[in-house]
Order: structure tokens, then sequence, then C-alpha cells
């Protein structure tokens, strides 16, 4: 992980940002839907980062991290309920346990892999079980692109037919795939395309000082709203793409 970068997602706080805190809504309204109740599953969460995700995710079963970043993972140990499960790893495919997962979370992390095809068939064939989750989120639309993919080492940003096709290609099942963050699009897509122009004051990111409390909690209660929809809509755009496939 770039030194920006982690110091970045540090200052953003990826437990209170209204960014992640509506995208973990999202997450949990599928999840809820979608995944076995009637056991604890063996979780991955593939780019931990700061490790807010483990404690989320840490709801549907025992969670394993894993980061490219070592910094990342000291940080993500200090976070988790069992730091022996978080490791150093990466996509497309230097990851390795010993055991098969029932799900596995890449969330906003096949962007940053150049050979996204190949990460996504070494998770089908060699970190799921047979029947396993993948939940996936990622950025939409190439025109999208601003500062804020460069910073965050992007390589691209997806549309819902594109993602489709890698993913089945990969041999996952699709069961679900929507756009989301649809109800702030105008918003976030008016700073991402003004973000080209050196006059204009767009940030180069979510946020590069801290937020107002006032305005981090009206974000987010916007942003919630699709959580109380997604499971049985699909949304026609959005600042992100999320999909739960299912290894066949």
């Amino acid at each position: 992980m770039d030194r920006k970068m982690y110091d970045y997602l540090k200052f953003m706080n990826e437990s209170s940002n209204w960014w992640y805190r509506g995208r973990r809504s999202v997450l949990d309204a599928l999840m809820r839907y979608f995944l076995p109740k009637d056991k604890k599953l063996d979780i991955l969460d593939i780019g931990c980062g700061m490790g807010a995700e483990l404690h989320f995710l840490s709801k549907y079963g025992r969670v394993f991290g894993v980061d490219p970043d070592v910094k990342a993972v000291e940080y993500s140990k200090s976070k988790s309920f069992n730091p022996s499960l978080v490791t150093v790893g990466e996509l497309p495919n230097n990851i390795s346990f010993d055991i098969l997962f029932d799900c596995v979370a890449a969330l906003d992390v096949i962007e940053h892999v150049k050979d996204d095809v190949n990460a996504l068939e070494f998770i089908n064939q060699k970190l799921l079980k047979k029947g396993g989750f993948l939940f996936i989120t990622v950025p939409a639309f190439q025109f999208l692109w601003s500062p804020h993919d460069e910073m965050n080492l992007h390589y691209r940003r997806y549309t819902k037919s594109e993602l489709k096709i890698k993913l089945e290609k990969s041999g996952f099942r699709i069961l679900k795939i929507s756009y989301y963050n649809t109800l702030l699009f105008p918003l976030i897509a008016a700073v991402k395309l003004l973000s080209h122009f050196r006059i204009s004051k767009a940030p180069k990111a979510h946020t590069e000082r801290p937020m107002n409390p006032i305005m981090n909690a009206l974000l987010f209660s916007i942003f919630n709203l699709e959580s109380y929809f997604i499971r049985m809509a699909n949304f026609p755009f959005g600042i992100s793409l999320v999909v739960v496939a299912q290894k066949q």
C-alpha cells in the first residue's frame, strides 16, 4: 500500500466516515438475506486495510483478514478479535490459508489488481468452498475517473455488464448485481468531474480535512436509505457496484 494511501485511510477513519458506514449498511442488508443463518461461517476479508470491516463481518462468523501492506496488517491485528487470523497477502494469487471459506469479501479491492479476471478465478478456485459466497464492491463508470482514483492506485472503474462478464468468466453464478450510492450520485459525480480542473475547489478525495460531524451524519443518512431497498431493487446507476456471487 502506498504510504500516502495508508495515511489517508487512517485519516478517513473507516469506522465512522459516512462512505464506509453507508457501504457497510448496504452490505449488511445483502448478507443478512443471502448468507446461511443456521451456522457460523468462515469468512475472508481480502484487502482488510485498517481492520474496520473485521468487526462488521464478525457477526456472521469467524473472520480472517489479508492485506498486502505490513503496516495495515499490524493495525488490523490490533482491531481483530483473533489477530492470528490476519496476515499479509495479495491478489491475484498470493494468498494462502489452510482452509476454504464459506464467504469471501473483496470490498473495493479488485480495481487495484491489474489482472482482475485472474484474481477472480483465484478466489473461485483456491479460496471458496463449493457453494461459497463472494461479496464484491467496486467503483463504477470510467467517465467518473478522477484524481481520487489515481491516489487510490486504481486500474479501472466498472460498468455492470463488464463486471458481470468477468465474474461469469471466472466461474461464478451471479445472485445479485446492482449499482449503489445512487441518491448521492449527482453531488459526487459533480465533485469528481470538477476535480479535473485546477480552478475548481473540488477535493481530490472524499475529503481533505476533517468532515463536519453534521455533514457526515447527513450524508450517511441519505446513503443509508439505500440499504432498505437494495435487496428488492437493482439501481440503474450509482457511484459504485455491489455484487453477490456464488461458486458453482
